[in-house]
């Protein structure tokens, strides 16, 4: 029995049904099959592509969100972002063994904590933390960041997505248990 997510599985999710996600459109190649989805709200704000094998499993799941929707004016820190960042990760780790690493990225997303974090970053106190780098990443004050969660990379990088300034939240699944 495999321990990846399948597709199907994710369809299935409290993150799938919450957002209303819909499948916009799929392509398959050699490498497996490339879902581009849609959530039901905020739809100029937010690209999502999921990648799969052959068979289905989650290989890695692509967020994208327009810079100044994550943390700019008039929202400041997005708490709709944050949520379905939050929520995106979770889903694309939701295999059996991975509760430890759903609960890091639940905290490390937390409205709370990354206000908390915001502040201190304001006033140039950032405190020493594990993942650091992906919440200044996070919050546009670094360009990039790699974490590994688990058996889990998350990339973070602000960039350019279709001509708009972007915070690029890429994971893939490293192994499997």
């Amino acid at each position: 029995m495999s321990k990846f997510i399948s597709f199907t599985e994710l369809q299935q999710s409290e993150f799938w049904q919450f957002f209303h996600i819909r499948v916009d459109s799929e392509q398959t190649d050699s490498k497996g099959i490339f879902y581009k989805l849609k959530p039901g709200g905020f739809q100029s704000e937010i690209d999502l592509m999921i990648h799969t094998t052959m068979t289905g499993e989650l290989q890695s799941g692509f967020l994208a969100m327009v810079r100044s929707w994550v943390t700019g004016p008039p929202y400041g820190i997005n708490l709709f972002a944050l949520d379905i960042t939050r929520s995106f990760v979770s889903a694309m780790m939701s295999w059996p063994d991975s509760r430890e690493e759903i609960k890091t990225v639940r905290e490390l997303f937390d409205d709370k904590y990354v206000r908390e974090y915001a502040q201190l970053l304001s006033r140039n106190e950032p405190p020493a933390l594990e993942h650091a780098a992906t919440l200044n990443t996070y919050l546009g004050a670094s360009e990039k960041s790699q974490a590994t969660i688990g058996s889990f990379d998350i990339w973070l990088k602000n960039g350019m997505v279709e001509e708009r300034k972007a915070l690029v939240i890429t994971t893939h699944v490293t192994k499997a248990g």
